[in-house]
């Protein structure tokens, strides 16, 4: 692993091809691809962090992932090609990874304590109103484009001004 930044983790690429050693698995020499680590990472994950992780979705099998699966969505909205790594995570509820584990949560995961967040704008000239339509953080960028009438026709999520 190169390293991770919470539940996106990313392979050490300039290793690549790699090469076996001489082991249980077979000879040595023989290479390895970046789709059997990616196999491998999420076999060991599963198997060694059950209790933790509750799956793990592989970026290179994106085009597989189901629509009907409810992370998905989730992990789509957070996919950037550039900066999101090789895997993603998926924690079990309740589940955080953070060096202080009485921080509670961290709008990291797709359960809803982490995606449900109240937006509140106050003062100003911020009218007066209440939505009562979930929201999620994705939805603060084009809540405030929208309420500013600035186009952001590629954001992720949608505005939530009262209407």
């Amino acid at each position: 692993l190169y390293g991770n930044d919470g539940w996106s983790v990313s392979f050490n690429r300039p290793l690549f091809p790699a090469r076996t050693v001489e082991g249980p698995c077979g000879p040595a020499g023989q290479a390895v691809t970046l789709d059997q680590v990616g196999r491998a990472f999420r076999a060991t994950v599963k198997r060694v962090y059950a209790e933790e992780i509750a799956d793990v979705y592989l970026i290179a099998e994106r085009e597989s992932w189901r629509d009907d699966d409810p992370v998905v969505e989730f992990l789509r909205n957070g996919l950037d090609l550039e900066r999101s790594g090789d895997a993603f995570m998926v924690p079990r509820r309740n589940v955080i990874m953070h060096w202080d584990p009485a921080r509670g949560t961290t709008h990291g995961s797709h359960h809803d304590y982490d995606t449900h967040v109240p937006l509140i704008f106050w003062g100003g000239s911020a009218p007066a109103g209440v939505s009562e339509e979930p929201a999620t953080p994705y939805d603060l960028a084009p809540t405030l484009a929208a309420a500013l009438g600035v186009a952001l026709p590629d954001a992720t999520g949608r505005p939530r001004l009262p209407r």
